[in-house]
């Protein structure tokens, strides 16, 4: 089981109930700002249809959503998933609404990378042709070699050139490490940190953030 920060385990037919809902999130009333109440509804509502043995109280008590805004032409708006610490998270959500009146939603579980696995300070020419490797860590409840679908992971804009298996960090456990070539990432001068995305066998989306230092003086290796 997932765990919360305070050591209780979210229920995986929690976790499973919010990703069935989340692609369907756009249907929901009341945007761009959905109350706990309305948001644990209507994954409530959606895991039945999907036949998933979930009780609204569950789904209620692991959802938390930011406070209310009135609706507005063009809203964007975000917050944090399962469980209440917004240091600790373990999903992020994203809505909009465009002057249009178009919704887009999105919501992703929290995963652990390491950009430059064995590299401490993380340094990325950006300007360089080489190649850079980042690993999504293995973790309790989620294991990336069984999970994510490599063709849809993306490092900031580039897309994975080659995948291992191997563990990085030394918990014991495989991890699913990709290279990406630098001049794909979308990093500039100011670039503090970069994000891996992805999606997972399950239907869900995944990411993750690691420092980096954008230096288009470094010569180092990019391993």
């Amino acid at each position: 089981h997932l765990m919360s920060p305070s050591g209780e385990p979210i229920p995986r037919p929690v976790q499973d109930a919010f990703y069935a809902a989340s692609p369907f999130l756009e249907s929901m009333p009341d945007f761009p700002a959905p109350t706990t109440e309305q948001v644990a509804h209507f994954v409530y509502d959606t895991a039945i249809q999907f036949g998933i043995p979930v009780t609204y109280e569950e789904i209620l008590q692991y959802v938390f959503i930011a406070a209310d805004e009135p609706l507005s032409a063009s809203v964007e708006a975000e917050g944090e998933l399962f469980p209440h610490d917004p240091t600790d998270a373990l999903f992020k959500f994203a809505f909009a609404v465009d002057e249009s009146g178009e919704v887009g939603v999105a919501v992703s579980y929290k995963v652990d990378i390491d950009l430059k696995p064995g590299d401490d300070k993380n340094t990325v020419n950006y300007k360089s042709k080489g190649k850079v490797w980042c690993a999504i860590l293995w973790k309790d409840g989620f294991d990336p070699l069984e999970e994510v679908v490599v063709d849809t992971v993306r490092l900031g804009d580039a897309e994975p050139l080659q995948t291992k298996e191997e563990d990085v960090n030394g918990d014991g456990n495989d991890d699913l490490v990709l290279k990406f070539e630098r001049q794909d990432i979308g990093l500039d001068e100011d670039s503090e940190t970069v994000k891996v995305t992805g999606e997972t066998y399950a239907g869900g989306l995944i990411e993750g953030e690691d420092a980096v230092i954008a230096d288009p003086s470094d010569n180092g290796s990019g391993k």
